[in-house]
């Protein structure tokens, strides 16, 4: 390849490696792409590939909207009026030293958890929520690892915690999960030309198409699935457990502070501080032994 004294030069000016902040990624792609990203030397690129490492993936949030709004989109090039709001950051790997060909890899201060100790690893939500995989090392008793997922809002695009509070879950499953398409298809929308409404094409379910069991966790209760819906539960509130073979709860055992129960059909056993049975209790063995 043949270069000119202003490609050399200009090659030498970026170096190899920039910093860049992130207006806002897209990751509808098999190697994600950045839409815009600001450098220094007032130059934004556009539309250039965000790498991570193998096994892990994650989409950061959108500079923050208050400053990005005032910004319009520009195209590549240099930009003397970039965005400054707080933002996702990159290093910008220019191959062959070349600016016109950046690759992106992100870090994000806003929400990234720190204060952890020597070999200690977590896996986070790149919203800032506090949901995280936790590889605890303190040598204490506790270590171990930890699924997390807390309510209350995200960090923000501020990172403030100025994000909407929401209700979170813990969910362990075994799901039916088709292979994802590796042809993405943009998201489409507005209107035809016949006037109607296009059809949104529908989003890839990453937790799985549907259930085959779970156990979920949220602020109040611990929730057993068996495909067909919840078959048993524990109210933490209420100190109480369930069991049921279903929606018709023909078979079901439960405890909470007034009581113990077994149900099976017609016959029911409880425990109140007395023991009371529906029918007539008979001697036998048990089939079951």
């Amino acid at each position: 390849m043949r270069s000119t004294t202003n490609d050399a030069a200009n090659r030498v000016q970026t170096s190899t490696v920039g910093r860049a902040t992130l207006r806002e990624v897209d990751d509808n792609h098999l190697c994600q792409e950045c839409k815009h990203a600001d450098t220094g030397f007032s130059r934004t690129h556009s539309d250039f590939e965000m790498w991570h490492p193998l096994g892990m993936t994650s989409v950061p949030m959108k500079q923050k909207e208050q400053q990005q709004a005032q910004q319009a989109q520009q195209a590549e090039g240099w930009n003397k009026q970039q965005p400054k709001g707080a933002a996702a950051e990159a290093m910008v790997l220019y191959v062959g030293g070349s600016a016109a060909h950046p690759v992106g890899l992100a870090n994000d201060r806003r929400v990234r958890p720190y204060d952890m100790k020597p070999g200690e690893a977590a896996m986070y939500s790149a919203d800032g929520s506090g949901q995280t995989v936790y590889h605890r090392v303190r040598n204490d008793g506790n270590d171990g690892v930890f699924m997390i997922s807390c309510d209350g809002p995200s960090q923000g695009e501020d990172g403030k915690g100025s994000g909407q509070k929401q209700s979170r879950c813990v969910s362990i499953r075994h799901a039916n999960k088709p292979l994802q398409d590796r042809k993405p298809k943009k998201q489409q929308g507005g209107a035809t030309p016949q006037g109607g409404q296009q059809q949104q094409q529908e989003s890839y379910k990453h937790e799985g198409q549907s259930i085959n069991t779970e156990v979920r966790l949220d602020s109040k209760k611990i929730n057993f699935n068996d495909g067909g819906g919840n078959v048993g539960f524990f109210d933490s509130g209420k100190k109480d457990w369930l069991h049921h073979d279903g929606q018709g709860a023909t078979h079901s055992m439960r405890a909470d502070k007034g009581h113990s129960h077994i149900k099976h059909e017609g016959g029911h056993i409880w425990v109140d501080g007395a023991c009371w049975s529906s029918m007539p209790i008979q001697i036998k063995g048990d089939p079951c032994s």
